[in-house]
């Protein structure tokens, strides 16, 4: 026994290390040569994947899996199964089902990945939070210097500054932006919660400060908006909001010097002046840039294939010169998977956040989570604020980190669950999770394996044939007609 619960403790470690691995060097390092940062952080993801199902092997980790759907709320099993039934039957019936299927299947282990790092966080307790803030340090810490890294060569070889350029790692500024939306409200509480010595203190300042420099020098709105609801949610938690929303303001106030500072003083001082985002976004801010095009063809998807929607990722199957995603998660839920799974999900989400607000209502400043709670929260609605107008969740990185976030939360959200031994599933439904978890990695691995070595080709194949335009969706070239 003893040796079983040391190899599951030890799986679990190795689990975790991949994950930062792949949270910290996706958009900075990158895994190899001639592919997008894009496709690189997909196929990274598809390794993940295949890590969870390895992990999930083990019978101690199965069973706090397994176990977490049913501590939440006896419905959760339920609407899952339910999402899953009408997403098989939006699939199979779309005109592209292998395309829809690995929508689906993908969909489904990303909610393996949350309830993996929910039981993570139910057996570790501290040290899984203590985890997921050092990645969310450690991956703002090397984004941050990359981009210093990029600035100061543009100094010293007397280059125009194009703001744009010194944002690496992503097809889409959009899309680091909502890397930001997530970890803007997390990164504030090392220095809110725990005991760090002057010097770390200052450092954990500089990276605050400096990482809402890069999201008013990113000029993404969504990032912008997103941040504004969280302002405005954390003034009803009381003293604790109020000192969350007392250091965010902080170091935006000291971020927006640093923006001047940098992007607009320097490089005009020293006559490199190039082009600067955040200026012409303040100045156009609006401006829909093209959004109309896609709503009004989503609205029009759904007047049209209200039950079942037109298929999983399938509005990319009809361009639009624009992009392949509606840039409103409800509106691409509603269009492509229909509006009675829309309606769910929807429901679901609702509820899932009354409960979460409710609890930290209810919670006394005293509670040593209450922090965590609160940030955690406000960064579900941050991010779930962008995606309303920004097409984000069907991005590989973004989905990876909603999926930890999402799972921390409800990890978090079960602290005084009853033991998972005394609720743990039955042994029949067991099996067939462990099934649908092979069924998902065998879809989405049999759906890509012919694309993966021929990535560049068809990124080339069909930008030749659009005029140019990239479209991210599940690849970097995301459209999918044939």
């Amino acid at each position: 026994l003893v040796r079983v619960k040391n190899l599951a403790s030890m799986s679990t470690y190795l689990f975790q290390a991949l994950i930062a691995l792949y949270l910290v060097a996706a958009p900075t390092i990158g895994f190899s040569t001639g592919l997008s940062w894009h496709d690189e952080q997909r196929l990274g993801q598809l390794c993940l994947f295949v890590v969870i199902c390895f992990w999930i092997l083990s019978p101690v980790n199965r069973q706090a899996i397994f176990s977490a759907p049913r501590l939440l709320d006896r419905r959760v099993p339920q609407a899952l199964c339910l999402l899953t039934l009408l997403g098989i039957l939006s699939a199979v019936s779309a005109p592209l089902p292998r395309w829809a299927l690995i929508e689906l299947a993908t969909t489904g282990l990303m909610i393996f990945l949350a309830f993996s790092l929910a039981g993570m966080r139910r057996t570790q307790g501290g040290r899984f939070d203590s985890w997921g803030l050092g990645v969310c340090i450690a991956s703002a810490a090397a984004y941050l210097a990359g981009v210093a890294v990029a600035y100061s060569a543009v100094f010293f070889e007397g280059l125009p500054l194009f703001v744009w350029q010194l944002f690496h790692g992503f097809s889409n500024i959009r899309f680091f932006g909502h890397f930001q939306s997530m970890t803007l409200p997390l990164l504030v509480l090392p220095a809110l919660i725990w005991q760090v010595k002057p010097y770390q203190r200052g450092a954990l300042a500089v990276l605050c400060s400096g990482w809402w420099m890069l999201a008013i020098a990113s000029g993404t709105r969504g990032t912008w908006l997103g941040m504004g609801v969280a302002f405005f949610v954390s003034i009803l938690f009381q003293q604790p909001g109020r000192d969350w929303l007392r250091a965010q303001i902080k170091f935006l106030l000291i971020g927006t010097f640093g923006y001047v500072l940098f992007f607009e003083a320097l490089p005009t001082l020293f006559g490199i002046g190039g082009s600067t985002i955040a200026s012409s976004r303040l100045a156009n801010i609006t401006s829909l840039s093209g959004r109309e095009v896609l709503w009004l063809q989503a609205l029009n998807m759904i007047s049209t294939h209200p039950l079942l929607g037109i298929g999983p990722m399938h509005f990319a199957n009809y361009p639009n010169g624009v992009a392949a995603h509606p840039h409103n998660a409800i509106l691409q839920w509603t269009a492509e998977w229909g509006l009675p799974s829309a309606a769910l999900l929807i429901s679901g989400i609702a509820l899932g956040f009354r409960s979460l607000f409710r609890q930290i209502r209810s919670k006394s400043g005293d509670d040593k989570n209450h922090l965590l709670r609160i940030a955690l929260f406000l960064s579900l609605i941050a991010a779930s604020t962008q995606s309303l107008v920004d097409g984000v969740i069907v991005m590989p990185y973004s989905q990876t980190w909603l999926a930890i976030i999402v799972g921390w939360t409800i990890g978090l959200h079960l602290d005084n669950a009853a033991p998972w031994a005394a609720r743990g599933a039955a042994p029949a439904k067991t099996w067939i999770l462990l099934l649908t978890l092979v069924l998902c990695i065998g879809i989405v691995f049999y759906g890509t394996h012919d694309h993966i070595g021929h990535l560049s080709e068809r990124q080339d194949f069909f930008t030749l044939k659009h005029g140019g335009i990239i479209m991210p969706r599940y690849w970097e070239q995301g459209l999918i007609f044939e």
